[in-house]
């Protein structure tokens, strides 16, 4: 595969990508707006901003990944790749600070 299909070939993954995650985004903001007609409780609107957050992120590990394949080139194009190995430790930081969160919260509803 020439370097130049292996980029657009990328290009086009991380751009499916960036679109799927921006749906979820857009769904869990929608609702969030809808909170009162809804009745989200204070744990139902924690979890929707904590999955926006995380959908957020998502997209971010992606750009990252994008600017490597735009700057880099075709010459870096599988270091792309690559940046999805951030995607354990930036979810698993927001797992850990968002779930003491959420726990404080679960308290503070059972009292």
């Amino acid at each position: 595969m020439t370097g130049f299909i292996a980029r657009r070939l990328v290009q086009a993954i991380v751009v499916v990508l960036l679109v799927t995650v921006i749906v979820f985004i857009l769904l869990h903001l929608h609702a969030y707006r809808k909170r009162s007609v809804l009745g989200l409780n204070e744990l139902e609107l924690f979890d929707t901003r904590d999955s926006i957050q995380e959908s957020a992120l998502n997209c971010g590990v992606a750009l990252v990944s994008l600017l490597i394949v735009i700057v880099g080139g075709a010459a870096r194009s599988s270091l792309a790749g690559m940046a999805y190995l951030l995607m354990p430790v930036v979810m698993t930081l927001n797992g850990t600070l968002m779930g003491k969160r959420r726990r404080r919260l679960e308290r503070l509803e059972q009292d």
